[in-house]
């Protein structure tokens, strides 16, 4: 195993120079350009003086220059720090403060937000990703890499910080989780094991490279696999997700469950018409039984299901053909990945017993959350990261996840997990997504409440109660029904369940 992650495709240019790495609307690139033009953005910013430790963020959606980015930074000892197109210009400007940002690559579209950063513009050299320059242009990829400049390789800590990967930020300060080349490299190799990524697969890329789902589990997976990666660009719309993988010839995809439900939607039973795919990816937040079996009716290839954090890593896969011991199970823990499920004191539960997962940090997941290192101690303690996710863990090794700790209701003296009560109502047919949440009651200290999205008027109380009766336990019966047009999301398309409890304490 490679230690670092600017040696990532070493394997693949030795071995088929001339294959395609990237293929994109723009153009197809093999893995020796790749190559050839990550190591002249290298030399180049060296040459604009960028030193091992600083860091460079990338502003940009699933541009095909993203991997030269990505490839050149590691290569010259920097931090990467991809930023979500989602966020707003304060949000960056106060993630390119809190880092110290150098060097700052955009998107033409974003270049306004980048010569206008309060405060720290003066401090951070904007790179344009495109082509050619153009009036009162920054200096753009295109010339940088045709400049054709060339410097010795630099040699990298591989326990150096190689990417801060920033959370999705809803509620509360955004988290800046540092991982380091090592980590990150093992990661990536990981995927490819477990996740059976082969050298002739073609994977569609449409997740969104500001998130692990996109920059790990798709192009870092595939490039480390020697496959080729299909860049889906611009907004996900369904019909043309599905006409790109089809157009490419995608053997894997990776969807989250919001992918999910609007591709199925849009298929309406229909079996999609994707010749070549072999395997379909998923994971990142809950997934329905009921959303699997219309994925199971739309797509009738093998699935597989994959449980990682971007503070742990990899740490579950639920591979196609594996005998689960019920059907809501996550997956089973991975040997080379030390995990355990301990209560509240930090002691192992027993098999069957639900507890928080933590991972060995010595041998996977992060460093810790930049410039926070209070929160860093309480999230890594005794040697071990604390992922917030409860779990239970049967003899096998298979764990099933229940929910987050944070996300514990107590209701009336009885823990109440919402992911339990969020399957079933997923289940009603008038309700397009649900999350539930623990609200303060007088009586039973917290209640338990459903907010919904479903069709205005067509839902009250009275008949979700009459719905879950016999489905669930009294105690889990939602006690409040709180009705939305939509649920608020984060910028990698989770339902983001702070801001959707906020609405109930603002009402």
């Amino acid at each position: 195993m490679h230690d670092v992650l600017g040696d990532l495709i070493e394997d693949a240019v030795r071995r088929h120079p001339g294959k395609p790495a990237i293929v994109s609307a723009e153009r197809t690139t093999s893995y020796a350009e790749l190559d050839r033009d990550a190591n002249r953005l290298f030399a180049a910013l060296v040459n604009l003086g960028l030193a091992p430790g600083r860091t460079v963020g990338i502003l940009a959606r699933n541009n095909p220059d993203y991997p030269v980015v990505f490839l050149a930074v590691a290569r010259a000892g920097g931090i990467l720090v991809p930023l979500s197109v989602r966020s707003t210009a304060s949000d960056i400007a106060v993630i390119a403060k809190r880092v110290a940002m150098s060097v700052l690559f955009v998107e033409p579209e974003f270049l306004e937000i980048a010569k206008n950063l309060p405060a720290v513009s003066k401090e951070i050299l904007p790179i344009s990703l495109a082509a050619a320059a153009s009036t009162n242009c920054p200096p753009t990829i295109g010339a940088l890499i045709s400049s054709n400049m060339e410097t010795p390789r630099i040699r990298i800590d591989p326990d150096a910080p190689s990417i801060i990967m920033f959370t999705s930020g809803t509620t509360g300060r955004p988290k800046g989780v540092t991982v380091s080349h090592l980590r990150y490299r093992r990661l990536m190799e990981q995927q490819v094991r477990e996740c059976d990524i082969r050298n002739d697969d073609i994977l569609q890329l449409a997740m969104p490279l500001f998130h692990n789902g996109g920059l790990v589990a798709v192009l870092g997976a595939g490039l480390a696999a020697g496959a080729t990666v299909a860049f889906y660009s611009g907004s996900f719309e369904p019909g043309c997700v599905l006409d790109h993988a089809r157009r490419h010839r995608v053997t894997i995809v990776h969807w989250i469950a919001t992918m999910l439900a609007r591709l199925t939607d849009h298929l309406n039973g229909r079996p999609a018409d994707l010749p070549h795919l072999r395997c379909i990816h998923y994971g990142s937040m809950p997934t329905t039984q009921d959303l699997l079996a219309k994925v199971s009716a739309s797509f009738p290839v093998p699935r597989l299901q994959i449980y990682a954090t971007t503070d742990c890593g990899l740490i579950a896969v639920l591979k196609p053909g594996q005998q689960v011991p019920a059907a809501d199970t996550t997956g089973r823990l991975l040997a080379d990945t030390r995990t355990r499920i301990v209560d509240i004191e930090g002691n192992e539960v027993g098999l069957g017993e639900i507890g928080e997962v933590v991972v060995d940090a010595s041998t996977s997941g992060m460093m810790g959350y930049w410039d926070e290192p209070e929160l860093t101690a309480r999230t890594i303690r005794d040697g071990w990261i604390y992922s917030g996710d409860l779990a239970r863990r049967d003899r096998d090794g298979f764990i099933t996840l229940v929910g987050r700790k944070d996300n514990l209701i107590i209701s009336g003296g009885e823990n109440v997990y919402p992911a339990e009560i969020e399957e079933v109502l997923a289940g009603y047919p008038l309700i397009r997504e649900v999350i539930v949440c623990g609200v303060p009651d007088a009586n039973f200290g917290e209640a338990v409440c459903a907010i919904v999205a479903a069709e205005k008027n067509a839902l009250d109380l009275p008949a979700l109660r009459a719905y879950c009766a016999g489905r669930l336990a009294a105690h889990k019966i939602p006690r409040k029904l709180f009705l939305v047009d939509a649920l608020p999301r984060t910028a990698s398309g989770k339902i983001a369940r702070g801001a959707a409890k906020n609405l109930i304490l603002d009402s």
